[in-house]
């Protein structure tokens, strides 16, 4: 439980509060970076992971 309201209902719909709007905007950078992995995974297995620029860290040689 996040303790916090997320949304407003309204006559007109429903509207994310300001609270509501800032864990959006962190659920799109997660999703995004979700994908990111996944394209990462992608390219290691087809192959191709060190032409796309390979993966960052010292402990990958």
């Amino acid at each position: 439980m996040l303790g916090v309201q997320l949304f407003d209902r309204h006559a007109g719909g429903v509207s994310a509060t300001a609270a509501g709007r800032k864990v959006i905007a962190e659920a799109l950078l997660t999703v995004s970076q979700s994908e990111r992995v996944t394209a990462a995974a992608q390219r290691h297995r087809r192959g191709d992971w060190r032409a796309a620029g390979g993966i960052r860290g010292e402990w990958c040689g």
